[in-house]
């Protein structure tokens, strides 16, 4: 059996199902043939983690009763006296487990490969690690703003402001916690001067500004709240059985030309014009499986006219348009290299000849060592001979897009567009 341990935190009332419950706890109400609750048990033990504490509030002995019949997990109650918010009943118990705990909100649906976070968070020796996605609902999340490396900075919670710039990833509501770790946790946590202590919004960041800097961990699976009726209701109509199998075809997206205007070189966020198809194309992506990855030269970094920090505002502008439009690119891969020398300014450390300016295939492979993909249906989209090389390379179909065009073109060996919408479109009549 895996030693690490599982904490359900289920003890909420429920207020955003309150029509649905009828006096139920929110875990236990139906997704088609059986329960919130017992879908994630059946995820824990499908992953050999048959340890799960439960902590409960409201309709505590529901819960207990309903669970009395399963005998595949060793289940190990905590109820709280009052309400002492999401993580307050958690904090207070941590002393008594002596493992690496994994903490979910219990109005969630899993199907993801939590092994990957088990190993990062041994392998990175981090205080706790944080599961995060893009999301298309971005503007109702709170948000894990991390470096380069993964390490996180700060979580903006929602509700944001209006000029919001920053990268779409969400909070997933999926923690492990290193045992290591837990008497610090329980110190910083006891200087929180409140009755009731929200995990997401009061516990992490609090960590954080007392110097455990956790690590985010991508998700490369299925976790979505139940929380909420329409969520529960679209779920219940889409969901089908998990099958282990994570992979995904990938849409390899050129950027300049394909996604913003090309005015030459792209230096500052000012001069970053998105397309006005853009986010229906990509939204028309999400929703029909596809992982999104943009792959880009930059040599303007190189060049010393602009800074990766400049060129992430760039994504992070992005993310954001798109998220307001229920659409979301899954990762960014950026070449900032060029091999010529003499521009005034350049970066010595960027003017080299490198393996990711395409068309070498560098950025498609990152992409690939990323997310487990499914490369039979994986096409990419650009604009220039350098994206149709790539592709050549990497045995990809290519689409090209031509903005200048007045009509689209599928009669040569690659087909031309003159916008993403309609390169989009005929991927997905052609794949049907």
């Amino acid at each position: 059996m895996n030693t690490t341990q599982v904490a359900v935190i289920a003890g909420g009332l429920g207020s955003r199902v309150h029509n649905l419950t009828q006096g139920q706890p929110k875990c236990l109400l139906k997704v088609n043939n059986s329960t919130i609750l017992d879908l994630q048990l059946d995820f824990f033990v499908r992953n050999n983690l048959k340890k799960v504490h439960l902590f409960l509030g409201f309709g505590a002995e529901q819960i207990v009763k309903h669970l009395e019949s399963r005998h595949d997990v060793e289940f190990e109650f905590h109820i709280e006296p009052h309400p002492r918010g999401s993580a307050g009943e958690l904090i207070s118990k941590l002393s008594e487990i002596d493992e690496d705990l994994i903490v979910v909100h219990g109005d969630l649906y899993l199907d993801f490969p939590i092994e990957g976070m088990i190993d990062e968070l041994h392998n990175s020796g981090a205080p706790f690690i944080q599961l995060v996605h893009p999301s298309n609902h971005m503007k109702d999340s709170d948000i894990v703003e991390t470096d380069e490396h993964g390490n996180i900075l700060s979580i903006i919670c929602k509700p944001h402001s209006r000029n919001l710039v920053t990268r779409n990833q969400c909070n997933a509501g999926v923690f492990i916690f290193n045992k290591n770790f837990f008497t610090q946790i329980s110190i910083i946590a006891a200087s929180l001067a409140q009755s009731k202590i929200d995990l997401d919004r009061d516990l992490i960041p609090h960590l954080l500004a007392g110097g455990l800097k956790g690590r985010a961990h991508r998700n490369l699976g299925i976790v979505r709240d139940l929380g909420t009726p329409e969520r529960l209701t679209t779920f219940n109509s889409n969901s089908k059985s998990p099958d282990n199998n994570y992979s995904k075809p990938m849409i390899f997206l050129d950027r300049d030309g394909v996604i913003n205007k090309d005015f030459g070189w792209i230096s500052s966020i000012s001069s970053f014009e998105v397309y006005d198809d853009v986010p229906e194309a990509i939204g028309l992506l999400n929703k029909n499986g596809y992982r999104i990855s943009v792959v880009t030269n930059q040599p303007v970094v190189a060049r010393g006219e602009t800074s990766l920090a400049e060129i992430n505002k760039m994504h992070s502008r992005l993310d954001v348009m798109l998220a307001l439009q229920n659409a979301f690119i899954d990762e960014y891969f950026v070449c900032p290299h060029h091999p010529d020398t003499g521009f005034p300014g350049e970066i010595a450390e960027f003017k080299i000849t490198c393996n990711c300016r395409k068309p070498e295939v560098g950025l498609l492979e990152q992409a690939l060592q990323k997310f487990p993909t499914e490369m039979a249906n994986s096409w990419m989209i650009g604009d220039t001979w350098r994206d149709n090389e790539a592709a050549n390379r990497m045995n990809l179909n290519f689409i090209q897009i031509n903005r200048e065009a007045k009509t689209s073109d599928t009669s040569g060996t690659v087909p031309k567009f003159k916008d993403l919408i309609g390169a989009v479109n005929y991927l997905l009549k052609f794949l049907n």
